[in-house]
């Protein structure tokens, strides 16, 4: 599926650790401890990764709910638009496929990728109606009992905007003179949508406000 992901990162010091989650559990309809295993992948000849474009990732999370449920989803991610554009948050196009069946891993490789580098990530998912909010920390592999830098912990908050399909009106032309009614509409649809999700982070960020200085850019692991 093909949506606009929009997100805000932040550091804590581990000090402030139990205060952000004791306001997040306050405020976030759901709150659970998560694994997530991240596989970067790059073409064979091509530096996609520090081009920072078409980036495919391969995600696999169990969350302590159903612990024996891992779910895993590829994720193709553009190149963020540039600071100018959008000077608050870090928005980029993101096509995400969940993988049900057979090994991902596999998959990936049939697409003609090789792995580029792997990351490990432990810590609290809350969700908040339609943004996920991520406390963790990085380690070194699934089963390390120290994070990489046990003092701090990474703040995100994400949430998506979904690209509208373009209906069968749009598609015609509509009832206006050379479809130009369609188009626009399909235009004021997708800003709208836009809106909506970066006023749901405006809002969890006011939640940590005090706490926690979000922004676009941010020390994380990509």
């Amino acid at each position: 599926m093909a949506s606009t992901q929009i997100s805000l990162t932040g550091q804590l010091s581990s000090e402030i650790h139990s205060q952000v989650i004791l306001r997040l559990s306050t405020h976030a309809e759901q709150g659970l401890a998560y694994e997530t295993t991240e596989t970067t992948y790059e073409r064979a000849g091509m530096d996609l990764v520090t081009a920072d474009e078409n980036i495919l990732r391969l995600r696999q999370t169990r969350l302590s709910n159903n612990p024996q449920n891992v779910f895993s989803s590829l994720q193709v991610l553009q190149k963020p638009e540039s600071a100018r554009i959008s000077p608050e948050f870090l928005q980029r196009s993101l096509i995400e496929a969940p993988i049900a069946e057979g090994d991902p891993f596999e998959l990936a490789s049939a697409l003609g990728y090789s792995r580029k580098k792997t990351t490990h990530q432990k810590g609290i998912r809350f969700m908040r109606g339609a943004v996920e909010i991520l406390v963790y920390q990085l380690y070194s592999s699934s089963t390390s009992p120290t994070p990489i830098t046990p003092t701090t912990y990474t703040v995100t908050l994400t949430t998506r905007s979904a690209n509208p399909r373009v209906g069968p009106s749009s598609a015609a032309g509509g009832a206006g003179a050379g479809g130009a009614p369609g188009a626009t509409h399909q235009q004021h649809s997708a800003q709208e949508l836009k809106s909506e999700a970066i006023e749901r982070l405006r809002e969890c960020r006011a939640v940590l406000q005090g706490l926690v200085n979000l922004s676009r850019e941010g020390d994380v692991e990509k």
